[in-house]
């Protein structure tokens, strides 16, 4: 009986863990206004507000899937130097798609300002000025406090607490 009184609770703690757990979550969105020739486009460079910068999603367009050349897409620091680097494929884009350019989490990308840049010969693919970038949190980022500010959620999880301390202290369900 005991078990069965404790079997939700144990999956509504698990779901929380679960959600504060390592994951990839927004860092910067530089909302796209239009598709341009990638010739016209210029680089962009932003500046990260956290720290373990690793997915960049950008909007491109291939018309009737038609071009396959190739794709270089560079992180680079104000001074010049490439941090990563990712080669794709013109047989990746879609009309239009999202692509996701995943690569090692870059450490010490907060406040560092980063230049973003894709470069290719290809004449009909256009990509969208604007982008999203991704950081990978590390291990349980065990931040509370902006739910202790959610009245609903101090209510619930209190009123768990408080049973899962009467179940325990019961004598019943002790044996």
């Amino acid at each position: 009986m005991r078990l069965i009184l404790l079997g939700p609770f144990i999956v509504l703690v698990s779901s929380l863990l679960a959600s504060l757990a390592s994951r990839n979550r927004l860092d910067t969105e530089v909302p796209g206004s239009a598709y341009l020739p990638l010739a016209e486009t210029r680089p962009f460079t932003f500046t990260p507000t956290h720290s373990g910068l690793n997915i960049i999603l950008l909007r491109m367009k291939n018309p009737d899937l038609s071009d396959t050349s190739g794709f270089v897409f560079t992180i680079s620091t104000a001074t010049g130097q490439v941090l990563r680097q990712v080669n794709f494929s013109g047989r990746n884009i879609g009309d239009p798609s999202d692509i996701r350019l995943q690569f090692a989490p870059i450490s010490d990308s907060v406040n560092q300002p980063l230049t973003l840049t894709t470069t290719s010969s290809s004449p009909s693919v256009k990509i969208e000025n604007g982008f999203r970038a991704y950081y990978r949190t590390s291990g349980l980022s065990l931040n509370l406090a902006p739910l202790t500010r959610d009245p609903l959620f101090m209510v619930v999880w209190g009123l768990l607490v408080y049973g899962l301390i009467r179940i325990l202290a019961d004598p019943r369900f002790s044996r």
